[in-house]
């Protein structure tokens, strides 16, 4: 006889629980063709480069910033912008002051820092400011010119070593190069060197030949003609030669200041503005149009709607970020980014973007005024420094942003900063800190985000227990199940005397429901609990401290 008949037995597993949003989950919205998923989770910036991105990639960048905080999110998503910027700034030079000294960094996109300046001379007009600094953005391409002249008495075999670029290129001159080789054209030089070079770098110019880049423009346009025996003949100077300006920047001198374009799409240069005033030495302004940033986060959104919480852009414009916020408000989500605008810190101005958003009331955004450096991404390091914390346990206001350079930012800026509902980063008695951690419709961030939390895990915690029992029945203990959820994810998230939560202790939540005897019939029928509520108080904080001291003599 088989035991089944005497202990017959059935084990049943049950269902998995409901997935939870990932609150501790950043993403960063990137424009790449790395690869063409919409979104691709890492455990490290290190992993991104075996993907296809590089350490000078946007994306990589803010993953590194991401990274520098500790602690810092285990994991990081990276949504693709599939809709290319294109990036445009204006800088609008303002102090006259002879010996004042104009300093900016551009940072190219293989990493490399041009230096711009400029030290105003007496009389100069801003019109001369903005022709001087253009001059130094301008991309000039490296070029060398042979010292002798056409014809040259070349010898079959004679050579050339030449390095154009980085690159060194082996050119030999042979009888089959020329008519006579003797009496050798600069033409028939420059044909014989592109034909080893493999691109047309040389031409015959005034009777001498002439040799330019590859590259148009910066440190890695070079040529350095190193040795050969034609040489002798054609006469090439042996010193290094280097283009000038910016590789990849389109700049234009506007008289009454400099509008910068990029040469290609879904590029960014990064500038450093060093410790000039905005509101006297230099105005900037990030003009880059939205290419459909909204679009895009919906389409990474319906690929991944629960997996990730903050995010934050490569490119951080005006128009980017307010469409970016019109999105993210309808969504349970935040985001936050930073600003290099000077009109931030002009208390007459109403139409900039920290106004705009305050306008608009927006709650589920962080905006960071970065003063110094366009692509700081502060907003990526503020998330970094948040999303491992508990919802509701600690303040976004008061945070040392590790890897992000420290604004000289005044008082009375920092003023109009949080007056227009925006965020600063700047040194208060030695140490480096975010202040005050407020959404631009006046709410503050931690609150936002443990009433996304609350919501969400309510939400889950009720449809956990409705999918885990059987049936609940529609009695004061059925009901009294689902208080009972609520009460205790209301009751796990309420402040000790020394422990910071999302809810206050006095008064205590408490949750309300209608007893079964008074619940209506048609209710019943539908199987629908109405009318359950809770009441609680969220916690505060304490940011400043006011205080007064009386001491007797």
């Amino acid at each position: 006889m088989s035991i089944d008949v005497i202990v017959p037995m059935t084990i049943s597993v049950a269902a998995s629980a409901p997935s939870r949003p990932g609150f501790g989950t950043p993403m960063l919205a990137a424009f790449h063709t790395a690869w063409g998923d919409r979104i691709r989770e890492y455990s490290s910036p290190g992993a991104m480069l075996t993907d296809g991105f590089t350490v000078n990639s946007p994306a990589h960048k803010m993953a590194t910033k991401l990274f520098s905080q500790d602690p810092h999110p285990p994991t990081f998503k990276i949504g693709r912008r599939a809709l290319a910027f294109s990036q445009s700034l204006t800088l609008t030079p303002l102090n006259i002051t002879e010996g004042f000294t104009y300093n900016i960094d551009c940072i190219d996109l293989e990493g490399a820092t041009i230096n711009v300046n400029y030290t105003v001379l007496n009389g100069d007009a801003i019109s001369d400011i903005v022709t001087a600094l253009f001059t130094d953005l301008d991309p000039v391409a490296a070029t060398l010119l042979s010292a002798n002249t056409e014809t040259y008495a070349l010898v079959d075999g004679m050579f050339l070593n030449i390095v154009i670029d980085g690159i060194l290129h082996f050119v030999d001159f042979t009888i089959a190069d020329f008519v006579d080789i003797a009496n050798a054209t600069a033409a028939e030089v420059a044909s014989a060197i592109d034909d080893d070079v493999g691109d047309a770098v040389a031409v015959a110019d005034t009777a001498a030949v002439r040799i330019t880049s590859i590259t148009l423009g910066g440190p890695r346009s070079n040529i350095t003609v190193l040795s050969g025996t034609a040489n002798a003949i054609l006469g090439f100077s042996t010193t290094k030669v280097i283009g000038a300006g910016v590789e990849g920047l389109v700049p234009t001198d506007a008289g009454t200041h400099i509008a910068i374009a990029t040469l290609a799409t879904g590029v960014l240069f990064d500038f450093n503005f060093g410790f000039m005033d905005p509101a006297n030495d230099l105005d900037v302004e990030d003009i880059t149009a939205d290419p459909g940033i909204a679009t895009d986060l919906a389409a990474i959104e319906a690929v991944d709607p629960t997996g990730w919480y903050g995010f934050a852009l490569d490119s951080n414009s005006a128009a980017e970020v307010l469409a970016a916020e019109t999105w993210v408000q309808a969504e349970e989500k935040v985001g936050s980014f930073n600003n290099s605008d000077s009109e931030i810190v002009d208390i007459a101005t109403v139409d900039d973007l920290f106004s705009n958003s305050q306008a608009a009331a927006y709650t589920h955004s962080h905006l960071l005024y970065s003063q110094r450096v366009l692509l700081s991404y502060s907003g990526v390091a503020i998330l970094g420094v948040m999303l491992p914390t508990d919802p509701g346990t600690s303040t976004w206001a008061l945070k040392t942003l590790v890897g992000v350079t420290v604004d000289p930012i005044k008082d009375a800026h920092e003023v109009i900063v949080r007056g227009k509902g925006g965020n600063t980063y700047s040194e208060v008695a030695g140490l480096n800190i975010t202040y005050e951690g407020l959404s631009p419709g006046g709410e503050f961030l931690d609150t936002v985000r443990f009433l996304h939390f609350l919501k969400a895990n309510l939400q889950i915690d009720i449809f956990a227990a409705l999918a885990a029992n059987p049936k609940i029945p529609y009695t004061n203990i059925g009901i009294a199940i689902i208080t009972g959820v609520i009460g205790a994810r209301l009751n796990a998230n309420v402040e000790t005397e020394t422990t910071a939560r999302g809810l206050a202790r006095k008064p205590a939540p408490s949750v309300q429901a209608p007893r079964e005897e008074d619940v209506l019939q048609a209710d019943k029928v539908a199987r629908l609990l109405q009318n359950v509520t809770f009441d609680g108080k969220l916690a505060g904080a304490i940011h400043s401290v006011s205080v007064t001291g009386r001491l007797a003599a």
